[in-house]
This record gives structure tokens, sequence and C-alpha cells, in this order.
């Protein structure tokens, strides 16, 4: 886990959040916040030159030959989602408890037209990974879940992106199931159905600033967890990420997983790349909680 990606930071969070259409034709990204007039976006003009899907001739089965810079998707040992057999899991307790420190700060809600997401200006805290500080920079949906746990697939999955110092990125991934509606969604309620209603160009992002965002609904100390090392799940799908699956199951409503998806093009609202093989990985356990408990939020 020690090993460090051959990819410099700005690069690999742009990837995780702001660099990906699905479109095919080649051009620069733009900047819309409040529907003003727009200037060139962060994402320094990557858009014509990673172009996925996630259905047909440029889905993810197609992914590792769309460009030679993708052949890790296909050709990589350690590919990301899996599915987590809870059976095969390794128990360990020298994991200790994921820590995680938060604070309340502002940030901007995207639309890249491949998934939407929640960039921090300033960093939304943090997360002591193998006794290392890596820094919350962003998270993001995808619906369904791109990970199962023995075969269940989950209605949403929220992707905490952390970076260290040294560039390297731990994901921290929370799962929904149906129930009450999710506080996070519920906080960002307002500003999601504006960009619905923001068009998209094939070729912009959309940003609209958000206030300050609370971060009293994200449990500080997660108590169960599985952690393997894998990659991210969009291309060029970069290996040697530390994820970190929750095993607490929260809940959100059939509304707010509609609403997440309601931005996106027809190809891209179900955003969940297929299970990868484990070839060989280890799936490691940390849990204090008794085999009784239930792996449910109240």
């Amino acid at each position: 886990m020690e090993k460090r990606l051959n990819f410099d930071l700005k690069t690999i969070l742009f990837l995780t959040l702001i660099a990906v259409v699905c479109t095919t034709a080649t051009s620069t990204k733009q900047f819309r916040p409040r529907k003003t007039p727009s200037t060139p976006s962060r994402s320094g003009g990557w858009a014509g030159r990673l172009n996925f899907s996630y259905s047909g001739a440029m889905g993810p089965s197609k992914w590792g030959v769309l460009n030679p810079a993708f052949r890790t998707c296909s050709h990589g040992k350690s590919q990301s989602p899996i599915n987590i057999v809870t059976k095969n899991c390794v128990s360990s307790t020298k994991l200790g408890p994921l820590v995680r420190e938060f604070r309340s700060t502002s940030g901007e809600l995207i639309n890249n037209g491949f998934n939407i997401g929640l960039e921090y200006s300033n960093g939304g805290g943090s997360a002591l990974v193998d006794g290392r500080k890596f820094t919350l920079k962003s998270m993001h949906w995808h619906s369904p879940s791109e990970h199962t746990i023995d075969g269940t697939r989950f209605p949403l999955e929220l992707h905490l992106v952390h970076a260290s110092a040294e560039g390297n990125l731990s994901v921290v991934s929370i799962l929904y199931r149906y129930g009450k509606p999710d506080p996070i969604l519920n906080e960002l309620k307002h500003t999601i159905d504006r960009l619905k209603n923001i068009k998209r160009a094939p070729k912009e992002e959309v940003y609209i600033p958000v206030g300050v965002l609370k971060t009293k609904f994200l449990n500080p100390q997660i108590r169960k967890y599985y952690r393997y090392v894998g990659s991210l799940t969009v291309p060029p799908c970069p290996e040697n990420i530390i994820w970190n699956i929750l095993g607490k199951i929260r809940h959100v409503s059939r509304e707010q997983v509609n609403a997440i998806k309601a931005p996106l093009p027809g190809t891209c609202k179900n955003n969940a790349r297929p299970t990868q093989p484990l070839n060989g990985r280890k799936v490691v356990l940390y849990n204090e909680h008794k085999p009784e408990d239930e792996d449910i939020d109240d």
C-alpha cells in the first residue's frame, strides 16, 4: 500500500470528478456557475482526450481499447470495483478504526456529464489511513452501486476521495439502500434541482457554488469497514488506490436517487462499472461490532 501513483495529484483528482464526459467529439469544457457567461474550466482541456461511456461502443467492456492510455482498464490486475465475498474476508484488528475528521466548508456541485459530484474549495476534512493523513478533496455518486457485497448491488454509492501530501489516493465508499432520505442529499436538494434545470452542452461542465456544507451527518470514526487495494473506477483506471468500504449501509430515498441521476445523459445515468476480478487480492475486514450487530443506520 506504500506504492506511489505515477500521476500528479491534480490530474488524478481531476479524473475522479471533472475530467470526463460521455461524448465523442473533442472540444474545450466550460465553466458555468449559475448560468453566467462561461469561462475556461480548470480541467485543462482533458475532456477531448478522456471520452468513454457506460453503454454501447464506448461502454466499460471497451474502455481498454478506446485509448492507449486506457490500457490498464483491461490489462490491470488490481482493478475496481469488486464483489466483496464476506466469508472470504481476512479479519484483522491491526487496521484499527477508520478515524476521520470533517469540517464544514464551501464547495461547488458539478455536473460533468459523467457523474454528479462535490468539489471542496479547501478540503472537507481528513482521514487517517495506515497512519498517514489523507485530505478529503471531493465526493461523487454512482447509481447503482459499483461495489457489491455477496453479490448484492445497492441503489447508490458515494465515493469520498482523499489525497495524501505525497499524491497517493484513498477512497472511502458508502453504500445505500432504499429507505428514509439521506441527510447529505437533503442538504443539497435545491442545488441538485437547479443543476437538473441547467442545460449542459456536450463538452461543458456545469458548476454551481454551494454554501457551507454541514458534515455532522458523516460518522467521524468508522468501526467496521473492508479494505483492499484497487483502482479508480473510471479510465485510465490507475491502480494502487486504497479502498475503504464502510460496513454500515445507509438509507436513501428513491426520489433522491432519481434526482442525482436526472442531470446526466442517458448513457451515463446508470454510471456503475461492472465488478472486476480479484486476481488473488485479499479483502481485509476490520470490525469492532459483535457479529449480530445490524449493518444499517438507524
